[in-house]
């Protein structure tokens, strides 16, 4: 006796909820499961829709061996905390002064110091250095990294600090270069890399933190303190790459964060550039959202006084990773872990602790492959 065989669209709604881990390992089941996972247009974009509604959270944290030498321990759960998926992998990366870890807010995510940059796909297990550039550089102080989805593309972004007078020791630029990975409308899982193309114009500040990318431009915070690069004037403090034009730009912060004793930081949550003050209090932060990019608007969300963790904490040991639906803002906290803050109630609760040091961002469930 055969078992009766599900409708077409049935069996497609249910392996569409299903991460792709699972699925990779469904191929060798049946002809239609191969042709869903390999060749189905509709198959990917509905399992595509349906993981960027639950992004995954990822985590990511190192374990030196000997310097460069890393082992990174990757692994990620779902928006219900369910582990998804977890592995290792021995690389050769720079950890000082740090590590950073850069989403697109889709498939792949970045992984940047220095001197190497890794793109991966976690939910594949994949993890691929990007190569070198050719041209001598002095080292690689900033990467910025986003996905331009109309286009089918990602785009890496590393700035470089070039010798322009090899006779004159100070007589730096900062130059920017763009490697782009495609995937091709005739294949869903494929990716193709291009080599590093060096950008006509020159980055105009020194940037400092890690990029923060959201819709389509990759941001930073501009450094107050550059030392022998000089520094345009003025009361910039952001600077933004737009990846598609492929052109800098400046933009304004709220106007209590202009003048250069104002302390920041800048995060990507839910599609919105948020901005994290500092005040001269040492556990009052005060978060913004920006609403209007074209007429810079910035909104104040709220005000948060660190001393009601009960917890040695300061302002500057939080950093924001999400606003939720329930009304409550995830933040990593250094050498801690993650922690929530309820806006209206004022107060907050232990998620989950981490010693070690651990880097998080989101990500979507995804079938790329290098």
């Amino acid at each position: 006796m055969t078992m009766p065989k599900l409708p077409e669209n049935l069996t497609v709604d249910i392996l569409s909820r299903l991460p792709v881990k699972t699925l990779c390992r469904f191929k060798s089941i049946s002809r239609d499961f191969l042709t869903y996972l390999s060749d189905d247009h509709f198959f990917h974009q509905l399992h595509r829709l349906r993981s960027q509604k639950y992004p995954f959270v990822l985590s990511v944290t190192f374990s030196v061996e000997k310097e460069p030498l890393a082992t990174v321990h990757i692994s990620s759960s779902d928006h219900r905390g369910q582990p998804i998926n977890q592995f290792a992998k021995k690389i050769e990366i720079e950890l000082r002064p740090v590590a950073d870890l850069l989403p697109s807010h889709h498939h792949l995510v970045c992984i940047a110091s220095r001197n190497n940059i890794y793109i991966c796909n976690p939910s594949r297990e994949e993890l691929l250095p990007l190569p070198p550039s050719s041209v001598l550089r002095k080292f690689c102080p900033a990467v910025g990294f986003g996905c331009l989805p109309s286009k089918k593309e990602y785009k890496v972004l590393k700035l470089s600090y070039v010798q322009v007078d090899l006779d004159d020791p100070n007589n730096w630029v900062i130059e920017a270069e763009i490697l782009t990975i495609t995937t091709p409308t005739n294949n869903l899982c494929e990716v193709y890399f291009s080599s590093w193309r060096v950008l006509e114009e020159w980055c105009p500040y020194v940037v400092e933190g890690p990029s923060v990318f959201v819709n389509g431009f990759v941001h930073w915070k501009i450094h107050k303190n550059p030392g022998w690069v000089q520094i345009r004037g003025g009361d910039e403090r952001i600077l933004s790459f737009n990846l598609e034009e492929e052109k800098f730009q400046t933009l304004p912060p709220p106007l209590s964060v202009t003048g250069y004793d104002s302390e920041f930081e800048l995060a990507g949550i839910r599609g919105n550039l948020w901005l994290v003050e500092y005040t001269h209090e040492s556990f009052v932060m005060e978060l913004w959202v920006l609403k209007d990019r074209e007429n810079p608007l910035w909104k104040r969300e709220c005000r948060i006084d660190c001393r009601t963790i009960g917890k040695d904490i300061g302002a500057r040991m939080m950093h924001p990773l999400d606003f939720q639906n329930a009304g409550e803002i995830l933040f990593r906290v250094d050498e801690f872990g993650l922690i929530r803050y309820n806006v209206k109630n004022k107060t907050f609760s232990d998620l989950r602790e981490e010693k070690s040091s651990f880097r998080f961002c989101y990500y979507t469930d995804g079938f790329l492959s290098f």
